[in-house]
């Protein structure tokens, strides 16, 4: 199943990070992961849907372009500090994915969102995993994909794995203590 143009070049607008993965057809099967999503989805814009939990003031797109651009930062990083190298489209493409669930996992809800059925029974990020292994993504993406969040119950086993989980984590506790909630560190 292929993204007609409009939607493919949609989704490059808004993440426009895809456009950095040196693997091409790695970066048409995000683009196609995120249309499929959408495409499931109840919601009319991808740039609609919250971040969801606690932080619904702030959207989804915002996060995980900021989540992206914070992974691919600290990655330069380690890179230029320790001489530590990191894979650069494995850590961007799980950058890019980890919260695309989020669209099927939300629902509109007036102002805001609610649990969808698959949001209150398949842990966050799987569906995302599902559907990277179907179009044969590596296992390492898969991996980032699913260690991003603890609500997997598995650790990161890889740098890029580390990086993901901790920017997330960070960029949802600024978000939470912006908006005077429990930091997900206090958890």
């Amino acid at each position: 199943m292929g993204v007609n143009e409009t939607d493919d070049a949609y989704i490059r607008k808004l993440f426009p990070e895809v456009n950095e993965l040196q693997q091409r057809l790695l970066a048409s099967q995000v683009v196609q992961i995120w249309d499929e999503m959408w495409k499931e989805s109840n919601w009319a814009r991808i740039e609609d849907c919250p971040k969801g939990g606690d932080v619904s003031e702030y959207m989804l797109v915002p996060h995980v372009r900021s989540v992206t651009q914070g992974c691919m930062a600290l990655a330069r990083s380690v890179t230029a500090n320790y001489e530590i190298p990191v894979q650069h489209d494995v850590l961007l493409a799980g950058a890019l994915l980890h919260d695309a669930s989020k669209l099927v996992e939300e629902d509109p809800a007036g102002n805001a969102s609610q649990k969808t059925h698959l949001g209150k029974h398949i842990q966050h990020g799987a569906y995302t995993a599902h559907k990277a292994l179907a179009l044969k993504m590596p296992l390492e993406i898969v991996h980032l994909i699913i260690t991003h969040t603890r609500q997997s119950g598995m650790l990161p086993k890889s740098i890029e794995g580390i990086i993901l989980h901790y920017v997330d984590y960070g960029d949802s506790d600024v978000l939470l203590q912006t908006v005077g909630k429990k930091l997900l560190l206090q958890h």
